[in-house]
């Protein structure tokens, strides 16, 4: 199955060259189509491999893999060698998407959100609920996007970035998307549990009471700032949500090798 996931890997890699070769719209259409097919497959197959407890992935270069007996295992008939030909094109950089980049993807998608979910609540003047309310919708966006949507939310394409399995830079399983997303809720509900009434021309106690509300607001919101600030140290660039879901975000940008 591991070495299933490396044949389709290379089909991918293939029809990234399409388009810098030819303009032909069919056989664009026809890698289009391949790209989109084998990477679906290459999800199912390590779901399926994850489920079971076994390795994504086959041994690395130079380090054959072994079959239970301890045997060194025959390459499959068909398989190219494990590094790309020198001077090609592959789609994902695999370099890891900084700390700005991650921050804008996060503010556009917060964007989309509140515009679709806490307007209309507050329009009525519900403040709790819509906060309650972009807090549910914010688990299942990211969680359904990041396993679903090549592990991309709106934002993340706009910024062109990814998030992947940390181990094998696979794609994001439900399990660990949801984990990923849950931590980073919870912070998000913390905030949400503090109400802060501003009075007009306040009088000496009801400004006492604003800055009081401000600071417990402050307080609860630290967690949900430390989390978003993680990657400004962090080696790998991951937020604590990604480390509780063992998640890394990458650029996706054209490089030549």
């Amino acid at each position: 199955m591991q070495g299933m996931i490396m044949h389709h890997a290379q089909a991918v890699a293939m029809t990234a060259l399409i388009p810098s070769h030819t303009d032909n719209e069919k056989i664009r259409t026809l890698g289009a189509r391949i790209s989109v097919s084998q990477s679906d497959e290459m999800k199912f197959m390590k779901r399926w491999l994850h489920a079971r407890g076994a390795l994504l992935s086959l041994a690395m270069p130079g380090m054959p893999a072994m079959d239970r007996d301890g045997k060194p295992m025959a390459a499959m008939p068909g398989m190219l060698p494990y590094f790309p030909p020198e001077n090609t094109i592959l789609g994902d950089s695999q370099s890891l998407a900084g700390f700005w980049r991650r921050v804008a993807s996060w503010l556009i998608d917060t964007l989309i959100l509140i515009v679709v979910i806490q307007l209309p609540f507050n329009a009525f003047h519900n403040y709790r609920l819509s906060g309650i309310a972009v807090t549910i919708a914010s688990f299942f966006y990211w969680s359904l996007m990041l396993t679903y949507a090549n592990g991309q939310t709106l934002g993340m394409r706009a910024t062109q970035v990814r998030t992947v399995n940390a181990s094998d830079r696979g794609p994001v399983l439900i399990a660990q998307a949801g984990a990923r997303t849950g931590l980073f809720c919870v912070l998000m509900l913390l905030t949400n549990f503090v109400h802060v009434v501003i009075y007009k021309n306040p009088t000496v106690a009801e400004k006492a009471i604003e800055n009081h509300q401000l600071s417990v607001l402050f307080f609860y919101s630290l967690p949900r700032l430390i989390d978003l600030a993680w990657p400004i140290w962090d080696k790998k660039n991951q937020t604590l949500h990604d480390k509780f879901g063992h998640t890394i975000v990458i650029k996706q940008t054209k490089v030549l090798i």
